[in-house]
């Protein structure tokens, strides 16, 4: 079962028509009343994303679902160039966007930046070592001046890297970034978030496990 895809911007989120496919989306899956809250707070989420990005960000959400799990898919365009944003960024006295805080917050700067100049994005890596965000070390990309590159991130895998598997001690860095990983609404409600940049189209993908 997949809906429509609905045209967003952070100048129209479009919230009302949104949350009614939503709230359409989970009735029609028969969801328990706590399943289907949490559906709709990680749409919430995702729009709350889209909201504090910049005016020249657009994209089309929709929503899918498979025998035990639903996908919110945002798939995402700019019309702003490197240039543009970098004297956005510039105007903060730290030379970066200091709006930008939150685990969803950091994954819609990446998007951005990311799609600002794609050939630029294996240097935009360097400004998430290290934090919520290891774009660094997680993302995956070959030849990035070739038609194929891409990178991903997920956060599963993220998690699962932080997490030590012969329970030996973990690093002290690791345990403050899952501490606040854990204090995000969505880090911590969806099974995985997976972020993919190819080119000049990226997209955001939150999958939550269901049971019905």
């Amino acid at each position: 079962m997949k809906t429509e895809q609905i045209f967003i911007s952070s100048k129209d989120l479009r919230h009302k028509e949104v949350m009614d496919m939503t709230e359409s989306f989970t009735s029609e899956l028969l969801l328990e009343d706590k399943e289907a809250s949490r559906i709709r707070l990680l749409v919430e989420e995702t729009l709350g994303m889209v909201q504090i990005l910049t005016e020249d960000f657009i994209a089309y959400l929709s929503l899918e679902s498979d025998e035990n799990q639903v996908k919110i898919n945002l798939d995402v365009k700019t019309e702003m160039d490197y240039e543009k944003k970098k004297d956005l960024i510039s105007v903060s006295k730290s030379g970066k966007n200091s709006a930008v805080k939150s685990f969803m917050g950091q994954i819609g700067e990446f998007l951005e930046k990311a799609l600002d100049d794609f050939s630029s994005t294996a240097n935009l890596t360097d400004d998430y070592k290290r934090g919520l965000l290891d774009y660094g070390e997680m993302g995956v990309g070959t030849g990035v001046d070739s038609m194929d590159a891409s990178f991903v991130w997920s956060l599963y895998q993220y998690k699962n890297k932080l997490s030590p598997e012969d329970n030996s001690p973990a690093d002290e860095t690791d345990l403050a970034i899952l501490d606040e990983l854990e204090k995000s609404i969505v880090a911590k409600i969806a099974d995985d978030v997976i972020v993919g940049v190819k080119k000049d189209r990226a997209n955001l993908t939150i999958i939550k496990n269901i049971d019905r």
